[in-house]
């Protein structure tokens, strides 16, 4: 769990519920949700419903920036669930050690790779619309993002599939070099 997250008085009790329920899954994560801090209320917009991957390899938060009217009501599987929060099942986390997080990954991407990792040893995450909590994206809210933290995460991304590799490395290299000539 980030530090920027703030979890409803319920949520342990429901997650833990929710691993009961699928004793296959490694992980249960449901919707974030926006929270404004400068402004102490909900923004009324999704943060991430589950992180999923576009077509030619792009990784994404879904539902990220929407308007919360309810979609993504359905439990589902995930691809790889946001880092901000996630309840783990200690045995299926229990093979890496203390290195859960693998440690090459100093920031950025590092929920995907325990995610690829934990699907490939057969376990399932699973995402929960019944658990929610709040997400600020940072202490003060994100403002644009530094072409560092830009440059950081395209590498993470090559890094990525370096590690796993799949036919979506031409995505990362192309991301990698667009930050890197164009800074965007």
């Amino acid at each position: 769990m980030n530090p920027d997250a703030f979890l409803p008085s319920d949520y342990i009790s429901q997650a833990i519920q929710v691993m009961h329920e699928n004793p296959g899954a490694a992980v249960v994560s449901g919707k974030l949700l926006g929270y404004n801090l400068q402004a102490m209320k909900p923004t009324g917009k999704i943060d991430s419903a589950g992180v999923f991957r576009k077509w030619y390899g792009r990784w994404y938060d879904r539902g990220q920036g929407e308007e919360d009217q309810g979609q993504y009501a359905l439990i589902e599987n995930l691809p790889a669930a946001c880092g901000a929060l996630m309840c783990c099942r200690i045995k299926a986390l229990q093979p890496f050690g203390e290195n859960i997080f693998d440690p090459d990954f100093f920031l950025y991407k590092e929920d995907i790779e325990l995610g690829i990792r934990l699907r490939k040893d057969g376990w399932k995450l699973i995402y929960d619309p019944r658990l929610f909590a709040y997400h600020c994206r940072g202490w003060g809210g994100r403002a644009e993002v530094s072409y560092n933290l830009r440059l950081t995460a395209a590498r993470s991304e090559v890094l990525l599939y370096r590690k796993h590799p799949e036919r979506y490395f031409l995505w990362a290299y192309l991301k990698l070099f667009l930050v890197r000539v164009f800074r965007l």
